[in-house]
């Protein structure tokens, strides 16, 4: 998005109001006196800024990460939002979406309940897998932020209410060497280094619900990817299109594991292996199985023909 410098100035300043208290209040300062303009804000930058003094920045900060708004940096996780997303709980859930749909074709199941499971599958494990990256996310979340209200609090009120260059002195830095970083942060602000970043206590990484959102759609794709052909036809073979799509996903995960021919070999081993257990158990359980009623049409009467009256001749 190809931000206005008067909509960056009002964000920053909303922003600013956000962070006050915290040394995160100059950074976001001295980003919007860097992008004085005449002109008036937008109208997407007025409501931006609007939901973002009523909202919070909790609520709002995926939102603007989204929208690619620089000056974030101090925000951002000390690792993506897709590596919480733990590539393997795709493969996991292919595994167990094969495994399921393996299982009910062995048993000879209806197709309305293959849909039923990997559907129960689909949404209760994204919504499981989503809670558990949103909930290690923030627990790297708080912890980082903890230890840099430490560093806030050890700075001196003097040092830090002169603007980024003083703290950047305070942190050990030469007069030349802080006014040039900080020169170098008002012009590429999401360029700054990270390590001197948490040196002045600017870092309070965020983006948890997003990590989550991350992880649950990647669950949510890779049982997608096998339950398509539940959809399209109700043959035993469905099976197959469900084995290519697990290929199709151990492909694309190639560039997380080296491996990955292995990986498939082991996810079509399982698939594999349930249609063998499900075709055992309904093989053992058919002569248990009751017999199916047999229908009976009740015998209709048939109309009698009167009996024909004999006339006698004298």
């Amino acid at each position: 998005m190809r931000w206005r410098r008067a909509d960056l100035r009002l964000l920053h300043l909303s922003l600013a109001d956000a962070a006050s208290g915290t040394p995160r209040q100059w950074w976001h300062l001295e980003l919007a006196a860097e992008h004085k303009s005449s002109g008036a804000a937008s109208l997407s930058g007025r409501l931006l800024a609007l939901l973002l003094n009523r909202a919070g920045l909790d609520l709002c900060l995926p939102l603007l990460q989204m929208l690619a708004l620089p000056g974030l940096q101090p925000y951002q996780l000390a690792q993506p939002a897709s590596a919480y997303a733990a590539p393997w709980s795709a493969i996991r859930a292919a595994r167990l979406s094969l495994a399921g749909l393996g299982l009910l074709i062995g048993l000879g199941s209806l197709n309305a309940s293959r849909q039923l499971l990997l559907l129960v599958i689909a949404i209760l494990g994204a919504m499981l897998a989503g809670a558990l990256a949103w909930r290690a996310a923030r627990r790297d979340c708080l912890r980082v932020r903890a230890a840099q209200n430490d560093i806030a609090l050890a700075l001196t009120p003097a040092e830090s209410a002169l603007g980024l260059p003083a703290m950047l002195l305070a942190a050990g830095h030469g007069y030349a060497e802080a006014e040039a970083i900080a020169a170098s942060w008002r012009q590429a602000p999401d360029q700054a280094d990270r390590t001197v970043l948490a040196q002045l206590g600017l870092l309070a990484p965020a983006g948890a619900l997003r990590s989550g959102c991350w992880r649950g759609l990647c669950w949510l794709g890779a049982t997608l990817l096998i339950a398509w052909p539940c959809w399209l036809t109700e043959r035993p073979w469905q099976l197959l299109p469900a084995c290519a799509g697990a290929s199709l996903l151990h492909y694309l995960h190639a560039r997380f594991e080296s491996r990955w021919p292995s990986a498939l070999l082991r996810t079509l081993s399982l698939g594999a292996a349930a249609l063998a257990l499900g075709f055992t158990l309904s093989r053992l359980l058919w002569p248990y199985r009751a017999p199916a009623p047999v229908a009976t049409v009740p015998a209709v009467a048939r109309p009698t023909a009167p009996a024909a009256s004999v006339r006698v001749v004298p």
